[in-house]
């Protein structure tokens, strides 16, 4: 498992080569790696995430420029459109499979249990691993509300609650989800997490002078390769 300061590493090394580089071979090329590094792995997650954010931009970038050039390749289509929209799409493409693709490689609790040893101390691993969790706890949590109100409503045969099931559901969790974060607030009160300072960790996320050595000369070479290639350009 890389560490995760390592793999935020190389996701803004990707970031900033694609900014920097501003080539259809770097954005080519950080996308594919973003989206097959990890499904040797046989996690498949990256590529579907990059797919289902890109598609929507590259669908907007053509409706924008596609039909706004001046090489006409059809009604309502242009060459030179066409290229605007096929870099900005692979741009933010790449944008996004830096990103996603190297934080495939550690997960939430490694990024929590890093984040407990900084200054900032366990608030923030709470933070970033309450926020990972959010969506998982809300589909449980509606999951199991949306059982319990067709008990009631099957038991009530009532018209009126089938037309207001949706928003009674919804009020149901947003309050199920209030009462349980006021209950974990206080649980972790009582276990000083608004003490200042690191944390002492029973097992400390795997580190290596390697990884440390690679935090720093990511981003360098990153920005490195993208003067190179403009400057020879």
């Amino acid at each position: 498992m890389i560490h995760p300061w390592t793999a935020l590493s190389l996701g803004l090394s990707g970031f900033v080569l694609v900014l920097l580089g501003q080539s259809e071979w770097i954005n080519a090329t950080i996308i594919a790696l973003g989206m097959l590094a990890p499904a040797l792995r046989r996690h498949w997650a990256p590529a579907l995430a990059v797919t289902g954010l890109s598609l929507p931009t590259w669908l907007s970038m053509v409706v924008i420029y596609a039909p706004y050039g001046d090489v006409p390749l059809a009604p309502l289509l242009t060459a030179d459109g066409l290229g605007q929209a096929l870099h900005l799409g692979l741009r933010f493409s790449a944008l996004v499979a830096s990103v996603v693709g190297a934080m495939a490689w550690t997960s939430s609790t490694e990024m929590a249990k890093a984040l407990q040893v900084t200054s900032g101390g366990a608030r923030w691993a709470y933070v970033v691993g309450a926020s990972f969790q959010v969506v998982g706890t809300a589909r449980e949590t509606a999951s199991r509300v949306k059982g319990a109100d067709r008990v009631q409503v099957s038991i009530e045969k009532d018209e009126r609650s089938q037309v207001l099931r949706v928003p009674r559901q919804a009020l149901m969790v947003m309050t199920h989800m209030l009462a349980e974060s006021t209950q974990r607030a206080e649980a972790l009160h009582q276990l000083g997490i608004d003490n200042p300072g690191p944390r002492t960790l029973l097992r400390p996320v795997p580190d290596s002078r390697l990884q440390r050595a690679l935090r720093w000369l990511l981003p360098v070479v990153a920005v490195g390769i993208a003067l190179a290639g403009r400057w020879v350009a």
